[in-house]
């Protein structure tokens, strides 16, 4: 990835606050991995989350950008997406004090994806 390439064939990916200059390449593989899991890592935040989708949304945005970053690191897009996706959605349901409810918590009768806190 240390290979120079031209202004008009890069991308600029923002993650994090910083940019980096993606390849043609590595934006086509960016790319074919949103057409691959993009929809279903935003379902599995979505249901996650409780059906909140501007979680859902950011958090799928955010996990796209820092694989923009870790293209060459990444070795199984599904699982690495999903991961990052829910640890980013994860720490917004934290910054807004809402509490995740573990399995333990629930009970037959009522299922709770999330409960705020009080």
């Amino acid at each position: 990835m240390s290979q120079q390439v031209p202004p008009g064939q890069r991308d600029e990916v923002a993650a994090a606050g910083r940019q980096r200059v993606l390849a043609p390449g590595e934006r086509r593989l960016l790319e074919e991995m949103y057409h691959d899991h993009g929809p279903a890592v935003w379902r599995i935040v979505y249901a996650w989350t409780g059906g909140d989708r501007d979680i859902a949304d950011e958090a799928v945005a955010e996990a796209f950008a820092r694989a923009g970053r870790y293209l060459d690191a990444i070795r199984d897009p599904r699982r690495w997406l999903i991961t990052t996706a829910l640890n980013v959605a994860k720490a917004e349901l934290r910054r807004r004090h809402v509490v995740i409810a573990s399995a333990e918590a629930t009970t037959p009768d009522r299922k709770y994806s999330v409960i705020p806190s009080r």
